[in-house]
């Protein structure tokens, strides 16, 4: 080959490798724009009016410990240090104290944690999906970006957020540290893994499950290799095998040293109380009818086909069904309860749809060429998914009602009613409260908790119950209301959400409508203000 031939040879390389660069890059940009894009309108949804509801009772309790931390008294709750509230106070107290501590003690300032954590869990969701198809990395985007449900929670000062990203993120790790470094604890991913294992635990006990799914995933993988040996010896396995052995063997023992030493989680053995309904087994499969009808259906050819054509897709299907399976058996039942496990929901329910426009886009392309029409079509098609099962406009609507979303508990009035009784209470008068974790942080000290069905927390000191959280006195007795308005103070209670229902009795409801008279704002959301004046009733009574 002479001297010409090769520099024609080197010239068509360099330029094919010039356009292949160019094509690169164009379509690498792009990719990165529309992940920008789903990312930032997610962000963006988020923060919208982040700051403008106010506080609902779970969101008071790691707000309290979030703030009694920051100045000093540990993470507990309103009462004090006598009272520790250790829920999630890794992955959420403590991000909120340092945001309280940048922001001040605003409702904006709790929930900002929540919104980092959620904005994450967008690119671990892409990256997950796109480890299968990019179209599917996108779909799962844009899913975590706008689905309602997610939104809501992860505009929460709660750890439901949080435990989303701990164990999407876990997932993820898993997937990486079978399919890419088969197991080999020389890798990173084993190191990485342990990290959110702790965070995982101190997030919500429901993570556990994953460790019942990852066990039961190397058991079904670790099954067919061992039968395909002769003999049951280290050296007649594969390096996989012998790893897949170990591993097992490792969790089985780890999860025997945690039941020993920890017990049960408790989370099992969680009884409920007569103000929580009995929900049913069925009620799980209720709230993913009612919330995700397409994806729900969706996803059970989804699952089937990850299982056979995915040796890590069965780790995905045991990370779903697992911790659904458990949290079924579990008597007390929320949607929150997994809201960590609905973007492996969609992860199947999208991947049916993948599959459906790749094939579709095959056939379409088979000629090698493409009309105007066919070529919108193509980019037309996602964007019609994302509008059907996690539309930005459903999004924005979550946003704009804050005090009954979707799949989220009724807010109360709590900030505009404390500041309308601060302006009209004396100081000596009486603070009651159907919440007084909530009057205690939008008002001040409350001195009695209204409630007669359900009492916990409570102990008995000086002839009366005390709830040991907030130190407020229970008037858990119609006889305890009477003989508060026997005395020369007056009265005012706050009366949330929870006074029409069933942590109240009707007999008390009754006696507060007889003998107060309702004072502020008819306009409040869920809340009414009663007030009883001593004064005049004794004037009354001689």
């Amino acid at each position: 080959m002479d001297g010409s031939t090769l520099a024609r040879l080197s010239g068509r390389t360099r330029s094919r490798l010039d356009e292949f660069g160019r094509d690169w890059n164009r379509q690498t940009l792009f990719y990165a724009l529309v992940l920008a894009a789903i990312v930032l309108l997610g962000v963006s949804f988020r923060l919208r009016r982040l700051g403008v509801a106010p506080l609902w009772i779970d969101e008071a309790y790691n707000s309290w410990a979030a703030w009694n931390y920051l100045n000093g008294n540990g993470f507990s709750d309103p009462i004090g240090p006598s009272s520790p509230y250790r829920r999630a106070w890794l992955t959420t107290s403590l991000p909120m104290s340092v945001a309280f501590d940048w922001l001040g003690r605003t409702e904006f300032a709790a929930r900002l944690p929540s919104v980092v954590y959620g904005t994450l869990s967008i690119g671990v969701g892409y990256l997950l999906g796109r480890r299968y198809d990019r179209l599917l990395g996108f779909l799962l985007a844009a899913f975590l970006a706008f689905d309602p449900v997610i939104l809501v929670w992860s505009r929460e000062a709660r750890m439901y957020a949080p435990l989303l990203f701990v164990y999407l993120c876990s997932v993820y790790i898993l997937v990486r540290w079978y399919g890419e470094a088969e197991l080999r604890l020389t890798s990173v991913y084993p190191y990485l893994l342990a990290v959110f294992v702790v965070l995982g635990y101190y997030t919500h006990q429901s993570y556990l499950a994953l460790g019942a799914s990852v066990l039961t995933f190397f058991v079904i993988q670790l099954v067919p290799r061992l039968r395909a040996i002769d003999e049951y010896t280290l050296d007649a396995m594969d390096a996989k095998t012998a790893r897949l052995l170990v591993l097992a063997a490792g969790a089985t023992l780890t999860a025997g040293v945690f039941i020993a030493l920890r017990g049960v989680p408790g989370v099992l053995l969680h009884t409920i109380s007569e103000t929580w309904p009995d929900r049913g087994p069925l009620y799980y499969g209720k709230v993913v009818v009612v919330h995700y009808p397409i994806l729900g259906a969706l996803s059970w050819p989804g699952m089937a086909y990850v299982w056979r054509k995915h040796e890590t897709g069965r780790l995905l299907v045991l990370a779903f069904l697992l911790p659904l399976a458990v949290a079924t058996l579990v008597p007390k039942k929320a949607p929150r309860y997994i809201y960590h496990l609905f973007p492996l929901l969609a992860f199947f329910g999208l991947y049916s749809i993948t599959l459906v426009l790749r094939r579709a886009w095959r056939s379409v392309t088979a000629d090698g060429s493409l009309s105007l029409f066919e070529s919108g079509l193509c980019y037309l098609a996602p964007i019609l998914v994302v509008l059907v099962v996690a539309s930005p406009i459903a999004a924005y609507g979550v946003t704009a009602s804050l005090y009954d979303p979707p799949a989220h508990p009724e807010r109360s009035d709590w900030e505009k009613a404390s500041e309308w009784v601060r302006e009209h209470a004396d100081e000596d008068d009486a603070i009651a409260s159907t919440r007084p974790e909530l009057s205690m942080w939008y008002y001040g000290e409350t001195d009695y908790f209204f409630r007669q069905n359900g009492v916990s927390s409570a102990a008995f000191r000086d002839g009366q119950y005390v709830h040991t959280r907030t130190g407020a006195v229970f008037l858990n007795e119609t006889a305890d209301i009477r003989k508060l308005l026997e005395g020369d103070r007056d009265v005012w209670l706050f009366a949330g959400k929870k006074f029409d229902y069933s942590f109240t009795s009707p007999e008390a409801r009754e006696l507060v409508r007889e003998e107060f008279e309702r004072r502020g704002n008819e306009s409040w959301v869920n809340m009414k203000v009663y007030y009883y004046d001593a004064s005049e009733n004794e004037s009354a009574a001689t």
